[in-house]
């Protein structure tokens, strides 16, 4: 007798096998998994306000540690500015600041400037990372100039549609 038939004859081996080689008739049965077996929901990224400064804050003045800006986009209601820096040791916080004026002009223009503070990293890897800022209470369409580190770091971006 062959492997095969020798299954066949023995009922009980073939019960033994069928769930270790999935042999099942319907393909399309749900499987069900508890609670714990579920993967968690990746982390929605923080998205920021944009900071408008009252007469206590000079923007001039406040503390701003070196970085590049990289690529600027707009995604929904929410302006993406890509930047790198370095650190690597500490937590590094970015503000975007705009002062109120919007210039009277089709569309709307903003300036806006956007400022670092390493919180004292003095660790030399190179990270870059995307802030997301909350652009959902902005007139539409809009013109944003976004200012970075030094007097040549800037960028611009559309939001809405002209």
């Amino acid at each position: 007798m062959n492997f095969p038939t020798a299954l066949l004859a023995c009922p009980f081996a073939l019960a033994m096998i069928c769930p270790l080689t999935a042999c099942s008739s319907d393909d399309s049965q749900a499987v069900s998994h508890n609670a714990d077996d579920r993967q968690p929901e990746p982390e929605a990224p923080e998205t920021l306000p944009i900071t408008r400064p009252n007469g206590d804050i000079d923007i001039a003045t406040v503390h701003n540690d070196p970085f590049q800006l990289g690529g600027v986009a707009i995604e929904g209601d929410t302006l993406l500015i890509t930047v790198s820096y370095g650190g690597g040791a500490e937590d590094h916080d970015f503000t975007l600041y705009w002062n109120g004026i919007t210039a009277r002009s089709f569309p709307g223009q903003i300036n806006v400037q956007l400022k670092h503070n390493a919180n004292g990293d003095t660790a030399e890897a190179y990270l870059t990372e995307t802030l997301r800022f909350d652009l959902s209470g902005m007139q539409q369409p809009l013109v944003i100039h976004v200012h970075g580190h030094g007097a040549d770091d800037r960028s611009t971006v559309q939001y809405g549609e002209r």
